[in-house]
């Protein structure tokens, strides 16, 4: 526990480093539309927003977002947390998720991901890291040629300092994606905390994020 107390603590610290509104536009070809002013829309089905489903029931949970990433492949998300500012840093991170997959996916050719990550002094480093990793196949948990379905569940927003950082702890189940021919090997579930920062623009931002194939690992997979 104490452990993971230092943990949270040190993403929080991360965050007191100044977010703007805007990171730096690179044109993406299709619209991405990260959480927004309205943290409720952003946290339900949105059937007319591109790559997005409503979940179709019997096959999918209430409550859970199908995204497809590429033919075969897709996110499904949620349930989102109910209280609508949570729900805002749930589907920020969402968005991000969804945003570097694509990246992959492309090999570098959809570069939305950037308008998802915060313009801190974290998040630059972020994304410059990424940047370099996408092109080169070497974003650990992604492969170009995954298929199947992979998982964000368990969405837990746990803390939120001054309302401008946050940290979230979310589980991603693999499960359900058969790995492409280039991917490493991964573990079928992680838990991820992850650090964002609200920009001036009222949006939430990645600036950091942290898989942990651990023993918090487990909880994931019951």
């Amino acid at each position: 526990m104490r452990r993971r107390t230092e943990l949270v603590g040190g993403l929080l610290l991360a965050l007191l480093l100044p977010a703007t509104a805007a990171c730096g536009s690179d044109g993406p070809k299709k619209p991405f539309q990260p959480a927004g002013e309205n943290p409720q829309a952003a946290a339900t089905p949105a059937p007319g927003r591109p790559g997005s489903t409503a979940a179709p029931g019997s096959a999918v949970p209430a409550g859970v977002e199908t995204i497809e990433i590429a033919p075969g492949l897709s996110v499904l998300y949620g349930p989102a947390p109910g209280e609508p500012e949570h729900a805002a840093i749930a589907a920020a991170y969402r968005d991000f998720y969804v945003g570097v997959y694509r990246a992959v996916v492309t090999k570098g050719a959809d570069r939305a991901w950037r308008e998802a990550v915060a313009d801190s002094d974290r998040g630059i480093e972020t994304k410059a890291r990424l940047a370099r990793t996408i092109p080169q196949d070497a974003v650990e948990g992604f492969s170009p040629g995954d298929r199947g379905s992979v998982r964000l569940t368990r969405l837990a927003v746990e803390s939120v300092y001054q309302g401008k950082g946050a940290a979230l702890a979310v589980c991603v189940d693999r499960r359900g994606v058969r790995p492409g021919p280039t991917a490493g090997k991964r573990a079928p579930a992680s838990r991820a905390l992850v650090a964002l920062a609200k920009g001036q623009d009222g949006r939430w931002r990645v600036s950091t994020f942290r898989p942990h194939p651990n023993e918090q690992a487990k909880e994931c997979l019951r």
